[in-house]
C-alpha cells in the first residue's frame, strides 16, 4: 500500500498530502517501477506478484466497492504481466479496527463476502487466459484486452462515460463491464 489503511481505488493518484507516506499512487505506476528496477537489475522478465492485496470495509469503502477495486486490480496487474494475486486474509472478523475489515469471506460463518464473490467469479472468467493488455481508453476509462486459449478475445472497461467494448457501446461505472 501506499498509504494505509488503503481507502482509494487502484487507478487513482493524489498529487499532495499532509504526509508524503499519505500519497497515493496508481496501481500501474507501482507495477512499472518495480518492471524498472527489475530491467535495471538484469531481469526485465522477472515474475510480479501482488502480495498483502486488498481493501477493508472501512468508511468510505464499501463492500461493493472493495469488490469493484480489487476486481479492477487484477485486470490492471494482468494486462501489465502480474499473474500472482495473494489477498491479504481471507476471514473479516467482526472488529473495531480497519485490520478486521479485509476478508473474503465472514469470519464467523464462512460465507463469501462480495469481495470473495468476485474472486471466485474472476477464476471461473479468467480461467484459459493466455494473455492480456490494456486498452487504449479516454481519460477516466480503463480497460483490459483479454485473450483465451480458444482465441476468443474480450474487452473489459470501467471508469465514466461509454465506451466500445467487444464491438458495442457500453456504459461504464465502478463495476467492470464487456464480459
Amino acid at each position: 500500500y501506499t498509504f494505509y489503511p488503503p481507502q482509494v481505488p487502484p487507478e487513482y493518484a493524489s498529487t499532495s498530502s499532509s504526509s508524503a507516506s499519505q500519497v497515493a499512487v496508481p496501481l500501474v505506476d507501482m507495477i512499472a517501477a518495480l518492471r524498472d528496477v527489475a530491467a535495471e537489475a538484469g531481469r526485465p522478465d522477472l515474475p510480479l506478484a501482488v502480495t498483502e492485496f486488498g481493501w477493508p470495509v472501512w468508511d468510505p469503502v464499501d463492500a461493493q466497492e472493495q469488490a469493484d477495486w480489487a476486481e479492477r486490480s487484477v485486470l490492471l496487474g494482468l494486462s501489465r504481466g502480474v499473474g500472482t494475486w495473494c489477498a491479504y486474509t481471507l476471514l473479516s472478523r467482526p472488529g473495531t479496527t480497519a485490520e478486521d475489515r479485509f476478508g473474503m469471506a465472514d469470519g464467523e460463518d464462512g460465507t463469501l463476502l462480495p469481495y470473495g464473490q468476485r474472486f471466485a467469479d474472476l477464476s471461473l472468467r479468467l480461467a484459459g487466459l493466455t494473455e492480456a493488455a490494456p486498452l487504449p481508453l479516454a481519460a477516466g476509462q480503463h480497460g483490459v484486452a483479454l485473450r483465451f486459449e480458444d482465441g476468443t478475445l474480450r474487452e473489459v472497461g470501467w471508469g465514466v462515460g461509454q465506451a466500445e467494448l467487444n464491438g458495442a457501446t457500453m456504459a461504464l461505472g465502478g463495476t467492470p463491464v464487456g464480459w
